[in-house]
Order: C-alpha cells, then structure tokens, then sequence
C-alpha cells in the first residue's frame, strides 16, 4: 500500500492488510486521528507502523519530505526548539 502526500502507511505489507476487516484498518486510523485531536501525540504515534513511511503534506512547509520510523515522524510533529 503506497501513502499518499499527507498519508500515513499504518501497515508495511499489503498481504497483511488483506488480512484485516475494513473496519479493523478504519478504527486503527480513527484510533490514531482521535489521539492527535484530544493532543495526546504518544498513543497515536503508538498506532503507527514502527517502520511507517510518512510524506509531508502537499503545500506545507515541509512539502516533498518523506520520514521514515516513529522517531522522525515524531521529530517532524514536534514544536522546533
């Protein structure tokens, strides 16, 4: 499964993915999403992929950079120093 600009892969195979239910990958990123509305930034790292692939969204500032691993996508979403 290939993410998109703004995207995140919460799944490296797609042998896997086809494995699950829909609504077993819908309430993973709706897990993830809510945890990022209510600011708690741990758990919704947490349901990420460990080896996620994340590509920055399309228009903003980091436009055309893609993180790879929890670590750097918690490194983008934290505040700069």
């Amino acid at each position: 499964m290939k993410a998109s600009a703004g995207s995140v892969r919460l799944l490296r195979r797609a042998d896997v993915l086809a494995c699950l239910e829909p609504a077993e990958v819908i309430e993973g990123v709706r897990g993830a999403t809510v945890a990022m509305a209510r600011g708690d930034a741990p758990a919704a790292l947490d349901a990420l992929d460990p080896d996620v692939e994340w590509h920055a969204t399309v228009g903003g500032i980091d436009e055309g950079r893609v993180y790879h691993g929890r670590e750097e996508v918690a490194a983008a979403m934290s505040p700069e120093p």
